[in-house]
């Protein structure tokens, strides 16, 4: 298991619009170019919160890289996420039109 796989299942808490939530970790693939999908769901009745990630087809990740949708209503998700103290910032950015998605390393 390579150290984004070992994410699935973890628990962290998101404090966002208004309320705190504890979310769930899934992890998985998108289908188009097999990069990392986090999706991440509420723990008291697993529904949908958000996704954490990104897909760019596009553009080729390190092995235990993520790239990160940090902008608009996904930027209280990923700052709690980056507060887990399972990743950290590689400083790489990858253009996605009106904003730029962060490549983030998984420490595990």
């Amino acid at each position: 298991m390579n150290k984004i796989e070992a994410l699935n299942g973890r628990t962290f808490a998101v404090k966002a619009w208004g309320e705190s939530t504890e979310v769930i970790v899934l992890v998985s693939k998108y289908q188009e170019g097999g990069a990392p999908a986090i999706q991440l769901r509420k723990d008291f009745d697993f529904s949908p919160f958000a996704t954490l990630t990104v897909n760019i087809p596009d553009v080729k990740l390190g092995e235990d890289e993520i790239l990160i949708k940090g902008w608009s209503e996904n930027k209280p998700v990923a700052e709690a996420a980056m507060k887990t103290g399972w990743f950290e910032h590689t400083d790489k950015i990858v253009p996605t039109g009106f904003a730029v998605a962060e490549v983030w390393r998984v420490l595990g």
